[in-house]
This record gives C-alpha cells, structure tokens and sequence, in this order.
C-alpha cells in the first residue's frame, strides 16, 4: 500500500505545475491512476476536493471566486463515455475543450469590474488589468445586474505565430503573457473564449445551447458546439474533430466536453461526492500525438519524497507545437512495462508522445539499441547513500541526510501548518544556502539572513520578514497537526486526530502505545498502527528539535460559543477549498472532516441554501451550514 501523503503531495505538485504553466512531473494517465488510488485508500482526503493550484505570492492581489470554479471528469475511450451516460435522460451537447488558463470574469451594471485565475478553485489571481485589454471581452455588456463569465484565456495559433516567435508553446504563452507585471500590453495578442455564465438576475436559459448564444449575443467570443441526441452523434463529432476539424481551428483543444444540454436536468445531477466535478458533464480527451527518436540517455533524479526518477534523453522531436528531448519514465516497473521486459539500450527507437498536448512521455520501445543497457543506479544521486527499491519505485533511504528529502521534509512542513509567504524557491534558497538542515532551523532563521540572499539575481529582501512572521505566528500547533505534518507513511494530520481523541493525546501516550492499542482504534487499524510506530520512531528527533526551537504543542481547551477555541467542532468542507482556513481551525482544536455525518458540526459550501447531496443531508442530520466567509468570521471570533 503506497503512502498516503506521498501520493496527495505527488498530486499537489503535479496540479501546481501544470496550473502555473509548467511541464508537470508525470503523465495525466498516472495522475489520473494516482488519484483513483488515493480515492480507494482514503476517501475523504482533503486533496481530493482541491481544485486547480493554490496561489502562491506572485505579486497579484487575491480574488475569491462567487461561486467555485470546478474542473471535470475525464473519459480517455468511448467505454469511459459510455459509463458516464449510463442512467443519464436528455440530449447531449458537445463543446470545444479549450487548452488554456481558465478565468473567472465579473461584470456589475454592465461594465467589467473583476478577471480573477482559477487559482485553486476558491481563490485566484485578480489579472483584471492584463485581461481588459485581451480580446474577445467586451468592456460593456447589456447587462444591469451582477453577471460571472466563465472562460479561457488562449494564445490563437495566428497570433502565437506573429508575436510570440521562439516560444515553447500557445499554452505556455497564454499563462505567463496573461500574468506579466510588466511587459502586459502584450496580452491584446490572447483572447477569452466565454463558455459558462450565471447571473444575479432573470438572465437564465434552459439548455447550455442557449448559454452559449446568450454569451455570443452579449459579445463574447465562444466555442464551437454541437447537439447531439446520442452517444453515437458524440462519437461521429469526436471523430470528425481528431481526423479533419482539429486541425483546421485557430486554437489549440485538447478534446470535447460532453453534457446534457438541458439546464435543469444537468443541474439535478449534482457533483461528485468530493464536489469537485460536475456529474451532468465530462471531458472526452484526445489521443496524444505521437513521434519517433532516438534514445541518448537515462538520467536519475532524486525527487522530495525520496523517489529517484528515470528521466529518458532523446534526439529532440516536435510535438505539438514544442520540441521536446526529455519524458518522464516514472519508475523502474515503467521502464520495464515500455520495453516489455527487455530493458532500455543507448540507441534505441522509442515511441514518444505529448499527452493532452502537454505532458512529454515515452509510450513504447519500437526498437532496441546496440549501445549499453542502462541500469538502475546503485546510490543515490544526490546525496550517494545505497538506494533500495519499495514496490514500483527506487528510493533513497536516507531520509535526514539527503538534501533533496531535507527540501521536501521542509515544504511539507510548511503546508501543512497553513504558513503564508514562504514560497517553494525561497525554501529551497535556505535551504541551499545551508541554513536550514532540520525542521527545527526554520525557526532559527534570522531575518537579516534570509533577506540578504537571492533569487533570480535579487534579493529576498521585505520577503523575508513576511515569510518569517507567518512562521512564527504558526509556532503553537494542536497534536495532531505537529505529528500528522512529519510525512509519516498514512497517517496524516486527520489519522493523527483519531489518535488524539482516542484519547493518545500527547506525545508520552502516542510514544508508550503499542501497535496493538493503536489497532484496536475505530477506523485505524493494524497496517496503519505498524507504519505510525515505525514513523513515529524514525521522527522522534525531528519532534525533539521543533520543541526545542519553540514549537509548542497546544492541549484542546474547554468548548466556549465564541472566543475560547474551536474545541469540539467537526468541519467539512464541500464544493469550495481554502488550506490557510483549516489550518486555522486546525490550530484551535477544530476537526476537519472528509464527508458528512453524525459527527460533523458545520458544513461549509459556497451556497447554504444548495440542493446537493451533501447539503441536503447536512439539513437533514441538523448541521449548520455557513459560506467560506461565514467560517472565517467564525474562526476568527474563536
């Protein structure tokens, strides 16, 4: 069984890259895979719900989102498709699935008054300086209430092609144009596609359809569309588009979204059980371009978690749109699944791919080399410690020792403790910089320090002090956050926090318990009791030196209605995400729950007046229901 929190920082990661306009560390099908794993291991998993990427300090003031900007499910073949429609009633519509970076827009009385990223769903960039001067949005619209557009911001192959010689690709562009602090007038070359909108007046229609040709008729610039009546119409538009239309359009897709064009019906589906995707709709992904070359070389990289990752070298090859000569081989079972046992060799022909477009991988091994068979590694690359293997993987034991596990025991820690400001590059410049070796030298850090060392050629400076009193504003944490933020193997902060209200509620119990007593813990069991020991053991000199640089742990206090703490109260989160809230709830003595029950408190979504399963069982158990920002108020009163 993988680790829990292995696989939800691995999916993190990934979703960050991808949604900063990055090269992601892994293919969609193994995040896909990667996803339904963590869904079979743990069901309400925080990160399941999470949409999108969490917005770092870029520079952008923050926008939250007046409802959440959700993603959906994906269908790779007609059987996916086929178990999506199944029990399903209506007529189908099928839209163009835009490759670009999505955008929230607000119109109030009919002039453009916000463009905020999708960020993580719930909070994005507020770009609307950039986005006024794009095309395909109107300054003014005949609208005299408060009107949200959902769209892309896309780099059109005719104007890639003008403005933007030499860059990587129209996907690329389009999300590092879009967020250009200087330079910006260089977004009247992206435009906004308009897909979705939802008014605060009598501004509705009944079908998608509809949607769509009210958008055009305000002035928007939309997709192509078709209706179809069954999956066989789906099929023949899939099939024209992968064949002809595809490529005959001035913008990249990357499929088809498919749903039922009957407003009301799709509606009455609801979501997901993690609120993240609507069930009315789904998107019907393209095959990958494909391309031969020349295998030249296997490196090795050491990755956060300790996994050291084959990365394959190749003769470099246009696909769509970018030249490529490095691909992701996951792991060594990988490597042995593309050359069906036979190994990789220096010279041979490979099979290489840009899956959704994006993703470069190697899909099969065509012809085998005459040079030297790569071989997996002996030591680790980074820190040259024996490596060994764990299930599919190669790993580095040396878990303290180990520059490359250092930086990713740090940014864990950091996340999972809810502090602000103290983004990936600057943990990596402590860190390099030799400041920080253990948890515990985070709260060493002087500010003069740190703000004196640079980034991209300038210093950290105000940074800095940002950075560190968010740190030590976090420095008292409840049990279960400081055991369950240390990376130990399926026991995370939620799992710690079973622990603890079993009654294991400081650090002498947890250490004195027996596997056998934390087996017999409801909802524990004996895989995760083995693995908390061994954890718990390994770690107890990291839970030394966070005490002894002043990191406290908090003891629950008494329940109050207001100012005396979150003692007691059960929260799940459903249809909208923010870390930096429940890592406030978290810290006074709150409980963060992955579904609804008996043993929940309050329910926080974007609508409390909503007719979602969850919703309407959360009324029906008696729970309260609150908005994002009724939860805060909460918090912050506590």
């Amino acid at each position: 069984m993988r680790n829990i929190e292995i696989l939800a920082d691995e999916l993190m990661a990934a979703s960050a890259a991808y949604y900063g306009g990055g090269i992601p560390p892994m293919s969609d099908a193994e995040f896909d895979s990667k996803e339904a794993e963590l869904r079979r291991l743990d069901p309400g998993h925080p990160v399941l719900g999470h949409i999108g990427s969490p917005v770092g300090n870029t520079g952008w003031p923050k926008g939250t989102h007046p409802l959440t900007m959700g993603s959906l499910g994906k269908a790779q073949k007609l059987s996916d498709l086929q178990k999506w429609r199944a029990g399903k009633r209506g007529d189908l519509i099928v839209t163009e699935k835009l490759d670009g970076i999505s955008i929230m827009l607000t119109y109030e009385g009919g002039s453009l008054t916000s463009a905020v990223t999708r960020g993580d769903g719930t909070t994005g960039e507020d770009i609307t300086r950039n986005v006024r001067v794009m095309k395909g949005v109107p300054a003014q619209i005949e609208n005299r209430g408060t009107f949200y557009i959902r769209g892309e911001i896309v780099c059109k192959k005719s104007d890639f092609a003008q403005h933007f010689a030499g860059e990587s690709n129209p996907r690329n562009t389009a999300s590092g144009t879009s967020k250009r602090q200087s330079g910006w007038q260089k977004c009247r070359h992206l435009t906004v596609v308009a897909f979705n909108f939802f008014s605060t007046i009598s501004y509705t229609t009944k079908s998608r359809s509809g949607e769509i040709q009210t958008l055009k008729s305000l002035g928007f610039e939309t997709p192509n569309y078709r209706q179809c009546e069954t999956l066989d119409g789906v099929e023949s538009s899939y099939d024209e588009y992968v064949n002809t239309v595809r490529d005959t359009l001035d913008y990249d897709i990357d499929g088809l979204v498919v749903e039922i064009d009957d407003t009301a019906a799709r509606e009455a589906l609801g979501t997901t059980p993690d609120g993240k995707c609507p069930r009315g709709a789904i998107a019907f992904k393209f095959p990958h371009d494909t391309k031969e070359t020349v295998l030249q070389d296997i490196l090795w990289q050491t990755g956060n978690t300790g996994r050291i990752t084959p990365v394959a070298v190749f003769e470099s090859v246009e696909l769509a749109g970018a030249n490529v000569t490095r691909a992701s081989l996951h792991n060594p079972d990988y490597i042995e699944q593309v050359s069906k046992g036979q190994g990789l060799a220096a010279g041979a022909r490979i099979q290489v791919s840009r899956r959704n477009d994006v993703i470069p991988a190697v899909e099969a091994l065509l012809e085998q080399g005459h040079g030297g068979y790569f071989a997996l590694p002996d030591v680790c690359p980074v820190c040259s410690t024996s490596t060994r293997r764990s299930g599919a993987y190669l790993v580095c034991p040396n878990e303290d020792g180990c520059s490359a596990q250092v930086l990713g025991t740090v940014k864990r820690w950091l996340g999972k403790t809810g502090v602000l400001h103290f983004g990936g590059a600057m943990v990596t410049a402590v860190c390099e910089a030799g400041m920080v070796k253990t948890l515990g030298d985070l709260y060493r850090l002087e500010e003069s320090a740190v703000s004196a060392l640079e980034l991209d050629g300038r210093r950290i400076g105000g940074a800095a002090k940002r950075a560190l009193d968010s740190l030590n504003s976090k420095k008292s944490v409840p049990l279960s956050m400081f055991v369950g933020s240390l990376g130990i193997n399926l026991c995370g902060r939620r799992m710690v926090g079973v622990l603890v209200d079993a009654g294991f509620d400081d650090l002498t119990k947890l250490d004195a318990a027996t596997e056998a007593q934390l087996a017999a813990v409801t909802n524990f069991g004996p895989k995760r009791a083995s693995e908390f020991k061994r954890g718990f053991n390994s770690r107890k000199h990291q839970m030394v030196d966070l005490i002894a640089a002043g990191v406290e742990i908090v003891k629950p206090v008494a329940a109050a209605p207001t100012g005396a703490g979150l003692t007691g109260v059960a929260v799940c989160f459903t249809g909208v995400r923010d870390k930096a809230l429940e890592a406030d709830i978290l810290s006074k003595g709150g409980e963060i729950k992955g579904g609804v029950s008996k043993k929940v408190n309050i329910l926080v979504c974007k609508d409390p007046t909503s007719t979602s399963g969850k919703a309407k069982k959360a009324r029906d158990l008696g729970i309260e229901l609150l908005t994002l920002e009724e939860m805060r108020t909460r918090v912050a009163a506590a």
